[in-house]
């Protein structure tokens, strides 16, 4: 066990340290502000605070985690080793940064809580975040910070018993518009002809009479090819699908035709089901809860893990809406335009809502790497990153979540559907 001393236990070091110490190093801690219990201790043992209590491993604090408000803080990362750090302390703490400050920021979104110029979907943009300006958006920054954190105590204390995670691969898929033609309003039938003739797609102007007259299956109904490689592969999905309506007219789906609750119990008989919540969900609580219903109804089954539409995240209203409804995980944790790691981890964590100070039972669970952010590169440098990632994530003994999406592999509406499908299959045998 190690004990850690700090002067004053606030919700913010104890949610930190037990992110980084139990959850991310398997290692067993225990807090005091008794300095003569401290002092008395004979086994491992760090301070954390402003100054040190004598000759014990301190680690220095910034200060961030004795606050209980948010406001803005300049940040400028500086290159350490492999990584890079911020919250510069002084020579007499262990380590250069005082990287539970630097967590408790990344990993809660702080910069999220404060004021910014929103994109299209009224969301947060990855070119404001603190990782894409200092360029380690691409780094889970924290488990890097963890290991260093770790290598140091096992300096001082070599039998210090610890137990890291493994690495593994989660493929997700995520299912917004389960059919291209079949399954649309007629109103949205209507606009993709005029929408298609106007672009001269004639392609596409067949493609959509020939599903529609039922001579050709949906191209974006590949979903018993993706039952068939995890069924081959011994593994169960994570599907998500949306019943709300769609941000962009082109992409609403009838949602209460018996074709789409068809096609979701189907899925549903062989993966398992997340929701994605519409941008309307967002902030209204009946609208979440209504669609949260309807999705069960279909499935017969309670449903815990959720996205939003295009990833979109109000700090902290959305996630509160989730946990009211009993959602225990969410996938939201990603820019939809960049791959890396939007909260600097590839380890799970517990949503804490920085308004109130508290830790929360909602898992959020990040994901690092989506084909809608891949595709703005060529195939090689595609596997390239993919194998950067990969690797880092072994090394730190992280989960590598992959977003994938079902029209992915349509050979009707994708160029690279052979590129996507090779992949997919790789990372199932991970």
């Amino acid at each position: 066990m190690l004990l850690i001393y700090t002067q004053k236990l606030t919700p913010r070091i104890d949610y930190i340290f037990k992110q980084i110490c139990s959850h991310m190093l398997g290692i067993e801690i225990s807090f005091t502000s008794e300095i003569e219990e401290f002092i008395s201790h004979n086994k491992p043992k760090i301070s954390y605070g402003k100054i040190p209590l004598g000759s014990e491993l301190y680690f220095e604090s910034y200060g961030l985690l004795s606050e209980n408000k948010v406001e803005p803080i300049s940040i400028e990362a500086s290159k350490w080793g492999y990584t890079f750090g911020f919250f510069r302390t002084s020579e007499k703490s262990a380590l250069p940064y005082d990287i539970f400050s630097a967590a408790f920021y990344l990993i809660t979104r702080y910069e999220e809580y404060l004021p910014y110029i929103p994109d299209e979907y009224g969301s947060f943009p990855v070119e404001q975040s603190v990782a894409f300006k200092n360029k380690f958006l691409e780094q889970p920054i924290i488990d890097y910070w963890a290991d260093i954190f770790l290598n140091t105590l096992l300096i001082a204390f070599p039998s210090l018993k610890y137990k890291k995670n493994y690495f593994r691969v989660n493929p997700l898929i995520h299912a917004k518009q389960p059919f291209a033609y079949t399954n649309q309003a007629l109103v949205n039938t209507i606009y993709g002809f005029m929408r298609e003739i106007g672009q001269w797609k004639i392609k596409d102007v067949i493609v959509r009479v020939q599903t529609l007259l039922g001579l050709k299956p949906d191209p974006y109904d590949t979903f018993s090819w993706i039952i068939q490689n995890t069924k081959m592969a011994s593994k169960k999905l994570l599907v998500f699908f949306m019943l709300g309506d769609a941000n962009k007219i082109s992409q609403r789906q009838n949602t209460y035709s018996p074709k789409m609750h068809q096609k979701i119990k189907f899925v549903g008989d062989y993966e398992d089901i997340g929701i994605i919540f519409s941008q309307a969900a967002i902030l209204d609580q009946d609208v979440m809860k209504e669609e949260k219903s309807r999705m069960e109804a279909i499935t017969h089954r309670p449903i815990r893990c959720s996205m939003f539409e295009n990833n979109t995240l109000k700090f902290p209203e959305a996630y509160r809406g989730l946990i009211q409804l009993e959602i225990e995980k969410d996938y939201s944790m990603v820019y939809p335009s960049a791959i890396g790691y939007r909260a600097g981890t590839c380890s799970e964590f517990l949503f804490y809502d920085l308004e109130h100070e508290v830790k929360t039972p909602l898992v959020v669970s990040p994901i690092a790497i989506s084909t809608h952010a891949l595709k703005q590169f060529g195939t090689d440098k595609t596997e390239r990153l993919i194998q950067e990632f990969y690797e880092q994530t072994a090394n730190v003994g992280g989960e590598l979540s992959f977003l994938f999406s079902n029209q992915d592999f349509s050979f009707s509406h994708s160029d690279n559907a052979p590129f996507w499908k090779d992949i997919f299959i790789n990372q199932l045998k991970l």
